[in-house]
């Protein structure tokens, strides 16, 4: 149907009338729409007496005035795009004006760099982008993109809701997992070596994204460095239920627990970009999730998944431009002048490509690739979603350096509280077992002691003074063992003990 002579199909129609989307429409728009099927190019009068047919006498004098602001001008199609498409579907009202907590500057710059990124990536095949902004601190979105608008094939699809494989971007919360378990440090040793897993529909063989292996490595370099055999490998030590339940807990909708193996660790469950960055934003705020709000007046819901020491323990590997040059380099979009902590994900045959990442008050989540779930062709998470991820945070901080936040405290005052803080020991834990890995070279196996504080101390094992906080466990009889932390004056700060198992069965393995 062509309305008012040059509006083909409802679509038209109700942005060339009413600025709107079908689905914003309201019941009254609606019943004049519907009253213009029959006599398209019709008086106004016409239109107004026969919606009042289909309408109660109190409101047709409303219909009335409707006919005549919407129908007495020629009809024209916006000029401009819309800003928030996707965003306005979420607020639906009858209201003239609902407030949000977009800003409409950060919103614009954000459906440009998606579309002027596109464009260079045009004969690449990436066609789709989505991207979110929110403050982690209030839960306030403050852009919402949820597509690359004409670009697209799908413009109407919302990337920030739609479902798409996670890739290595839930690596970082499967790392948060295992240290607040105590099951390892940042500094704990993984082999980045061939490895394969028994499951039920066979052996199971990861592969990192170079298909090369880089040997053995600490913890924190594996995971800013984004490698998949020792994601695996910790998955493995933890365990895939409990991961599970943790990414349940932090607000992903996934399918039914036993649905997922080891893969579980490289990003296999699909999810969605605003899932990603409330997670995220619970690594931001010390372990709390909050809910984002699409309005001022939404209920802001949080729940504590994380100890603050695991969170900031993850955030110093995700910010360090040193622990992921292995395989990215120093030089890429990530590596930002101010502090932020961030990672990103490709997805099995570049299909979705991730960045995700914060500062202290934000966090900015982005999506790249193709509604129709067609490869991109060599677009990783470095070259597709990072630099639009870049640009948003280089909008947040204009002046290219660190902003002070409202709740920072003044350095010389910050750097006094730790240095008069009585250390403690923060890893290992009092009670902590601590098993030979029968996959690691007994030789490569150490354990790396931890403090809080940043004073000089001694660490002392059993009646042993050691020369550093690093110990192999080929050096370690099985049973318990009593770990002290000593002050410079030999005063007793701190003591736990701990317990080596399965050296026996270790050793039995390296001989043969």
């Amino acid at each position: 149907v062509t309305y008012r002579g040059d509006l083909l199909g409802i679509d038209a129609a109700a942005q060339g009338l009413f600025q709107k989307f079908p689905h914003g429409l309201t019941a009254d728009e609606s019943l004049i729409l519907a009253s213009l099927l029959s006599s398209p190019n019709t008086s106004i009068d016409r239109i107004a007496a026969k919606t009042c047919l289909f309408a109660s006498k109190v409101r047709c004098e409303t219909l009335k005035n409707l006919c005549q602001t919407h129908l007495k001008n020629r009809a024209r199609l916006p000029s401009r795009p819309f800003l928030a498409p996707h965003f306005a579907r979420l607020i639906q009202s009858n209201s003239s004006q609902v407030k949000t907590t977009l800003d409409a500057r950060l919103q614009k710059i954000g459906v440009e760099a998606i579309q002027s990124h596109l464009l260079a990536l045009k004969n690449q095949n990436a066609k789709d982008a989505a991207l979110i902004v929110a403050n982690h601190q209030t839960g306030e979105i403050l852009a919402y993109v949820g597509s690359s608008g004409d670009l697209s094939s799908a413009p109407d699809v919302d990337g920030v809701r739609a479902l798409r494989q996670a890739g290595s971007t839930l690596k970082p919360l499967l790392y948060a997992k295992a240290i607040d378990e105590n099951r390892l440090t940042a500094n704990t040793l993984l082999d980045d070596s061939p490895y394969q897993v028994q499951t039920s529909s066979g052996l199971y063989s990861p592969e990192n994204y170079d298909r090369t292996f880089k040997g053995v490595l600490p913890a924190r370099i594996a995971l800013a460095s984004s490698l998949n055999i020792p994601a695996v490998r910790v998955i493995d030590l933890l365990g895939v239920q409990r991961f599970y339940r943790t990414l349940v807990e932090l607000g992903f909708t996934l399918r039914q627990e036993g649905t997922y193996g080891h893969s579980l660790s490289l990003g296999a469950a699909d999810v969605s970009l605003k899932q990603l960055a409330e997670a995220y934003g619970a690594l931001a705020r010390g372990g709390t999730k909050v809910s984002f709000q699409i309005t001022p007046q939404d209920k802001v819901v949080s729940q504590s998944i994380f100890r603050p020491a695991t969170t900031k323990t993850i955030s110093d590997i995700l910010s360090s431009k040193e622990d992921r040059a292995l395989s990215f380099g120093l030089d890429n979009p990530l590596s930002t002048p101010y502090f932020t902590a961030v990672k990103t994900g490709t997805s099995k045959d570049m299909r979705d490509n991730w960045c995700v990442g914060y500062d202290e008050t934000y966090v900015v989540g982005v999506w790249v690739g193709n509604f129709d779930g067609s490869p991109m062709w060599d677009v990783s998470g470095i070259s597709g979603a990072a630099p639009i991820w870049r640009t948003l945070f280089d909008t947040l901080h204009p002046d290219g350096y660190e902003r002070q936040t409202a709740t920072a405290s003044p350095p010389t005052l910050s750097l006094a509280r730790i240095e008069n803080k009585r250390a403690s020991i923060l890893y290992p834990v009092d009670g902590t077992l601590i098993a030979f890995d029968p996959d690691i070279p007994v030789e490569n196996q150490a354990i790396v002691f931890e403090h809080t504080g940043s004073r000089v101390v001694y660490w002392q094992l059993d009646d042993r003074l050691l020369k550093s906080d690093t110990i192999r466990l080929e050096e370690l009889s099985r049973g318990t063992h009593r770990l002290t932390l000593l002050s410079t004056e030999r005063e007793i700060l701190d003591q736990i003990r701990f317990e080596i198992r399965g050296k026996e069965a270790q050793l039995a393995t390296q001989k043969q």
